[in-house]
């Protein structure tokens, strides 16, 4: 069977989601602004990005159909104005979010430095590679991320405006706090409290998981909220745009002034690499995994309750000792399995 050599960060699956009429997704590339309309497969792509053998590609395949079919729904409903998840598809929605979030190439490069700098200071790998691959165990630990983010609530957003449109990126989950941001708390952790997550599913459809001791959203009616302005999608293509590596994808050709608002915007995607920290006696590599700090407007959301205050570090979340430890345990197993899996092809 011909190897899948054309690896994708960002799904087709849910590039298709912005699919204009003529079966095609515009790509806008920010280092030179040219705006070209494109089949999904040639989009989002990287040359052997999992491997040569196409292990974990095969793997995200069979996930991913769990994924196009939870997201359709979702959007499906939200279209509707009810938005009331079963277990399947909450637990397909979160598992999206966090293999996106450990499968982007921005992610990717950090893992590298990660690495190239655990060589330079311990003369050791930090991060060790499956089948050749950082992005393998990355997304294979990453992906029991989403186990974390069980306890957040899930609400849709839509638009009907015939002259706006939810855009995406290369990096189309993107992370926040705004709590902690409002507040100048330097969190970037996914079990914090006042963690967000934001992501659109189509031109017409986004979906925000939050931390509802936090926050709240007025004019909710079934989960959803309804935009009425073209401000209010510009505000939330911001969070995208802000996010984003080079491109950015979108279901029609960019205005002029969408242009200029991606130009403006630029990226501020934020990672710390601290070569030189201490835990317990022993020197550490402190990496703060991509997050947005930036304080966004959100159209409709209101902070109920700052938990920080004067705090001036992270709080997490009352569940998270536990459903971090679960997850650190599955992710062990899963690596494990993933090792033996491997071992048994190399013989063969």
């Amino acid at each position: 069977m011909a190897e899948k050599v054309k690896q994708h960060y960002v799904p087709q699956f849910y590039l298709k989601r912005f699919m204009n009429d003529e079966n095609r997704i515009w790509q806008y590339n920010k280092s030179n602004g040219s705006d070209v309309n494109m089949i999904p497969k040639n989009i989002a792509h990287q040359r052997n990005l999992y491997g040569k053998d196409s292990f974990l590609e095969n793997i995200l395949s069979e996930m991913e159909n769990k994924f196009a079919f939870a997201i359709k729904n979702v959007a499906e409903q939200i279209q509707e104005d009810k938005l009331f998840l079963s277990v399947e598809d909450k637990a397909n929605l979160l598992g999206f979010a966090s293999i996106q979030l450990s499968r982007s190439k921005s992610h990717n490069d950090l893992l590298i430095n990660v690495n190239n700098m655990g060589e330079e200071k311990f003369k050791k790998r930090i991060i060790p590679e499956i089948n050749g691959s950082l992005m393998n165990s990355s997304i294979l630990v990453g992906g029991i991320q989403g186990m974390t983010f069980s306890d957040l609530e899930v609400i849709g957003i839509k638009h009907n405006l015939r002259s706006a449109q939810f855009i995406a990126s290369d990096n189309p989950v993107i992370p926040t706090n705004q709590a902690a941001a409002i507040k100048k708390v330097q969190v970037t952790g996914h079990n914090a409290v006042g963690f967000m997550v934001y992501f659109p599913i189509s031109a017409m459809h986004a979906i925000i998981l939050y931390d509802r001791s936090v926050y709240s959203f007025e004019n909710t009616k079934n989960n959803i909220v309804k935009l009425i302005s073209v401000n209010d999608v510009n505000a939330l293509n911001k969070l995208s745009i802000a996010y984003s590596d080079l491109f950015i994808f979108h279901q029609n050709k960019l205005k002029e002034n969408e242009k200029r608002q991606i130009e403006n915007m630029g990226s501020v995607i934020e990672t710390t690499i601290n070569p030189d920290t201490e835990y317990k006696g022993q020197k550490r590599i402190l990496v703060k995994l991509p997050f947005l700090n930036r304080i966004m407007k959100i159209p409709y959301m209101k902070i109920r309750n700052n938990p920080y205050g004067k705090i001036k570090q992270q709080i997490n979340r009352p569940q998270q000792s536990q459903l971090q430890s679960d997850a650190i345990l599955m992710a062990d197993e899963l690596v494990k399995k993933a090792k033996i899996e491997l071992e048994k092809q190399n013989e063969n």
